[in-house]
């Protein structure tokens, strides 16, 4: 007698290769804004007169956000699984896009 484990989860190759694509583009879409502050650092530091241990911080900060994601991703995988928390991390980055967008748009304007 031999039990076959329960999969709660969808399998299949096509959904393999679509996850596969929608974490390599998520990855890709994360990549810039992590590591663009390099090489204007002194720019911003001047720009909002920032002291040392301030502009420290403020090139920490991805890795920090990365690690504390890090540690929220596991249960949230758990929970609602790969294809839900991808989901989720798609709207998540499109709502933090368009409210970048939305908060410079009006700055863009002239007059």
């Amino acid at each position: 007698m031999t039990s076959q484990p329960e999969h709660s989860h969808r399998t299949g190759r096509g959904l393999d290769v679509l996850a596969l694509a929608a974490l390599i583009l998520i990855a890709c879409s994360l990549r810039p804004a992590a590591s663009s502050l390099g090489p204007v650092l002194s720019e911003v530091q001047g720009a909002f007169a920032l002291a040392e241990w301030q502009t420290g911080l403020l090139t920490a900060l991805p890795g920090l956000i990365f690690a504390i994601c890090g540690f929220i991703a596991v249960p949230v995988l758990k929970k609602v699984g790969l294809f839900g928390s991808l989901v989720m991390t798609c709207v998540l980055i499109t709502v933090g896009v368009g409210a970048g967008l939305s908060s410079t748009a009006g700055s863009a304007l002239p007059g």
